[in-house]
């Protein structure tokens, strides 16, 4: 999966030039796109593992 391998290397020629091109700013964006994007995602696989059963996970 060829595109897979580019994408990956992509991405990290773009996390070097990171420091690069730091800003508090970019930053402060980040945290906040970070903090959403994690918040909304457990919120929503919570909704959909005990409202839909939508998915099976393993019992601890």
């Amino acid at each position: 999966m060829w595109s897979h391998v580019i994408g990956a290397g992509l991405m990290h020629l773009v996390c070097i030039a990171a420091p690069f091109t730091f800003s508090w700013s970019g930053l402060g964006v980040a945290a906040a796109l970070w903090w959403l994007a994690g918040g909304v995602g457990i919120c929503l696989g919570y909704h959909r593992l005990l409202c839909h059963r939508s998915f099976a996970v393993p019992r601890f």
